[in-house]
């Protein structure tokens, strides 16, 4: 039981320092793809949050699930959305959201409701916009986007955009809704 700890711990390190090389190794040995720290958390979900995309990709390739969900009910997706809100800073790495954004989708992830909530209020109205083509445009219905409004308004210490970004945002949603 200590050793599969301490192979996971070391499993886990080398995903989150994106120790290309070292992940490579362990999944040639054989290293289970979908190992999962006590909270849940996946290789996949980390990876997805240091926003690495050749990693992710590699995960993937290997057998990841993008669709895992750790303790919390979180995927890949919302790892990638919003970082701090899955409790996790990111490494100094070259982050390539877009890239990690375009293999997830690619895999077949897609936004859930609250994927949707999360990421209006944490990201600027270019990346809302990327999220939505890569849903191929199955974004927020209209009872979603007035969850949002009013979410926003009840609690603003949780959104952390500014006021006129999520006002672009919430529009650009709502003429989405209004044209598809």
């Amino acid at each position: 039981m200590a050793s599969n700890r301490k192979a996971v711990k070391a499993w886990f390190e080398a995903v989150q320092s994106n120790d290309m090389e070292k992940v490579r190794a362990y999944l040639d040995e054989g290293r289970n793809v979908e190992a999962a720290l006590q909270d849940g958390r996946t290789a996949l979900m980390c990876a997805a949050c240091n926003e690495n995309a050749p990693l992710v990709e590699l995960l993937l390739a290997r057998g990841a699930r993008h669709g895992a969900v750790d303790n919390k009910g979180r995927d890949a997706l919302d790892y990638l959305l919003a970082p701090d809100y899955a409790g996790l800073s990111r490494p100094p790495a070259a982050p390539d959201f877009q890239g990690t954004l375009e293999r997830l989708m690619a895999a077949g992830a897609r936004p859930g409701r609250d994927t949707w909530l999360t990421v209006v209020l944490n990201q600027d109205t270019a990346t809302v916009e990327a999220v939505l083509r890569g849903a191929r445009g199955k974004g927020p219905d209209h009872r979603l986007l007035d969850a949002i409004r009013t979410f926003s308004r009840t609690h603003p210490h949780e959104v952390n955009v500014a006021p006129e970004t999520l006002a672009d945002t919430l529009a650009m949603l709502q003429r989405h809704l209004v044209g598809g």
